[in-house]
This record gives C-alpha cells, structure tokens and sequence, in this order.
C-alpha cells in the first residue's frame, strides 16, 4: 500500500479519476427494480475496477489441472480464516479467470475496492495498479472495516452515554465539498461557454475540475494547520481561499483561466463554498438527534467563516442550534482553542469536557485526536472524500471498542441518535 501511495500523483493515466458507483436501492423502489439497480451497480464498479486494475491483477486466465495445485489462491489462502472460493474447484477439471479481489471475504473485498476507487478519484493512482501493488494491498488491508456500532447489551454503557452537545465538522462531514465544488466550477465553465464576460471562453471547459477542486481544498488543509500553528494567515476563511485560488492560477496548466478571472471573478467563485450541498444523510440524521429525549446541543464547529455555516445551513434547511466559525473564535482547527472556547460558549466547562458532555462528530480522524485532547468524545463518520491520503484514516479507524481510538464509527448521521439515547 505504501509503493501505491508512493507512486500517486496529481492525476494522469486511467485512472486519475473514474466516478465511484452511488449506493443502489432507492428507497421505495420494487424488488425488481432493486435487483436492476443493483445489477447496473455491479456493472459500473466492474467497469470502474477495470480502469484502475492492470490486466493481471484483475484477474488470473490460467487454467488449472486437476492434479495441479491451487496456485491461484495461494497468496489468499495462506491464512485458515481466508478460504477462497477457489478451493471449492479443486475436483474441476479447469478453472476460469478469477478476480483475486474475489477471492477474500466480501467485506474486505468491498473495502478494497472502496479504497483503490477512492485512491483513483483523487489522483493517488498513477496508471494502473499492478499485481504486486495489489497483493500488497491485499496483504495490509484488515480482514475486517466495521461501519457502525458493534451489537453491545442493554447492560453495556453507550459510550456516548451523557452526551449533551454534539459539534459536528462541516466540510467534508455533513456537506459534500467535493460534488458540489466540482459541478459549480463546471458550471460556470458553461456559462463562460455560452459567452459571458468573466470565463475563460472554451479553454476553462477543458479544465479537470475535479483535480482543480482537489487541489484548491489540499491548499486549505495546509494552509489552515499552518495558520492554527501560529503562522501568520487570513483569519477569513474567504479571503484565505481566494489566497489558495490565487496561488493554483500561477500553475502553468491554469495559466488560460488565470488570464480569464478577473479579481472579481475570482471573488465571486470563492462564494461557492457558501453553497456546498448536503450529503443525504444529513438533514435526516440531524434531525433524528433533533428528536433525542433529553434533546441534544446540534452545534457546528468548522474553520469556515460565521456567515459561511449559515448559509450552508439555510441552503440545506439543517436543524442546527448554533454555529462556531474560525472568525468566531480567532483560530482554525486543531488550535486547541477552537475546541475549548466552543464548548465554553455552550457553557460547557473543562470538568464537563472531563465528564464526556461534549461530543465532535468528524470525517477527519486529525480533527477528532485533537478534540480528545480536550476531552471531548469523539465520534468518526466515513466519508468517501474524506481521509483518503491519511494513512491512519478512512477505513483504517477504529472505535475503541475494536481496539481503536475513537468512541464511535458510523457512516451515517441518524446513527449517532442511536448511541446518544438514553
């Protein structure tokens, strides 16, 4: 896995970015129509998988003798636990090609796949990834990747027991940055298209808005630890992604689009972090801990600007008591600060910090290390954006319940209502 993250880059080759496959199985949907979605999901994670993979590392096309031993799953099988499918064919005369993702458990399968899907959307993956890599990455992934609460009994103690105020992380954690940067950067690449004044004509549309939008949002990740470590900084989130803006357009691929945003132009494009669409879990799942009796603090506590949280939370009718900004409290996380003066304002003090009142709902397990710091319980969402160059986040985090460090893992909002419920 590390010769994979070693070799990846801003994007380039097959797989710099092939779009991952959407859960299948709307709600209200008929069985059969189910079972067709679910059929065409297949289809395009197949297709998908067949960019990323080389062609012997998805599959195996030798036949195998009867008497011949089973050198198909013999990296698999070397463990008693991971008894492929492959075994099962021993008494056949020949075996087909077989996908070696296949032939571990289908959880882990899944989690593989997730994985290398989310390593290509964001650039990691410099064209396809060989058989080597992929055993490597066979070898290191766990047998296992929980995505919510274990089974625990009514006698066990929620480890979000007392809990009466939950900060939720904004970008990345309750809205989708990413979809939504990248649809409204294209956007208005159409409009500049179509002729309006301030676009870059043809040339913009050309442009890898995804890797456009990825790095835009790497420059806020460096920028914003920078500035909360004591280097000198905007304290405007606005004006700090103008400043990273402005750093992209003197790279020379973007030297079109450099020439095209006007001053203004540039300003006004900042304003789309103001827009960020919700993920679908989040409304409903605020709204579930809306409904927790004794009722719960919903707070934000994001770097973004005070002004920014309300109009995400107005674009996307969230249910949220309150809102703590960088401007706000004069810093950017992981400033310690952040965290204390949050809960302070809630009028929760250190000792209530101690006592588990307050907890910090994250995609960013950096984030949530530096609320447990501070007391607070912690509370890691999976998000497919999120995490993905941090080798000790995504799928590798762990409740501490399964020998990790956080208090809860979930994958989506409404499962936080569950633990929080006395």
């Amino acid at each position: 896995m590390a010769e994979l993250q070693a070799s990846g880059g801003a994007g380039g080759g097959p797989s710099a970015g092939p779009s991952m496959p959407s859960p299948a199985g709307a709600g209200g949907a008929s069985g059969e129509d189910q079972a067709q979605q679910a059929a065409q999901e297949d289809e395009r994670r197949r297709a998908v998988m067949s960019q990323i993979l080389s062609p012997e590392a998805r599959e195996r096309r030798q036949s195998i003798a009867l008497s011949a031993p089973l050198r198909l799953s013999a990296h698999v099988c070397s463990r008693p636990n991971e008894i492929s499918s492959a075994v099962l064919t021993r008494e056949l005369v020949s075996v087909p090609a077989v996908s070696r993702i296949a032939l571990v458990k289908p959880d882990r399968a899944r989690a593989i796949e997730q994985l290398l899907m989310r390593m290509a959307q964001s650039g990691q993956l410099r064209g396809r990834v060989s058989e080597d890599q992929l055993i490597d990455v066979l070898d290191q992934m766990p047998d296992t990747a929980p995505t919510s609460h274990p089974a625990r009994s009514t006698s066990s103690p929620s480890p979000l027991a007392g809990v009466q105020a939950v900060l939720f992380d904004q970008f990345g954690t309750l809205t989708n940055w990413q979809d939504s940067v990248v649809r409204s950067l294209a956007d208005a690449a159409e409009v500049g298209d179509a002729g309006s004044s301030g676009a870059g004509g043809g040339e913009d549309s050309q442009v890898d808005w995804l890797a456009f939008a990825q790095r835009w949002r790497d420059g806020y990740m460096v920028r914003t630890r920078e500035i909360a470590a004591g280097k000198p900084g905007p304290g405007n989130i606005d004006s700090l992604h103008l400043e990273i803006l402005d750093t992209l357009l003197e790279q020379d691929e973007y030297k079109a689009l450099r020439k095209a945003w006007s001053p203004d132009r540039r300003k006004d494009l900042c304003q789309l972090w103001h827009r960020l669409d919700a993920w679908p879990d989040t409304k409903p799942g605020l709204e579930q801990l809306r409904a927790v009796d004794p009722p719960v603090f919903l707070a934000t506590l994001s770097n973004g600007t005070l002004r920014l949280l309300i109009d995400i939370a107005r674009h996307n009718s969230l249910p949220l008591d309150a809102h703590f900004s960088g401007d706000l409290l004069q810093s950017y996380k992981p400033n310690p600060a952040m965290y204390t003066r949050a809960c302070d304002l809630l009028g929760f003090d250190k000792a209530a910090r101690q006592r588990g009142e307050v907890a910090l709902c994250a995609s960013h397990i950096d984030d949530l290390r530096a609320a447990a710091k501070q007391g607070l319980r912690t509370i890691y969402i999976r998000r497919a954006t999120e995490d993905v160059n941090v080798p000790h986040g995504g799928d590798a985090v762990r409740s501490k319940s399964d020998g990790g460090e956080v208090d809860v893992v979930i994958r989506k909002i409404g499962e936080i209502a569950g633990w929080v419920r006395r």
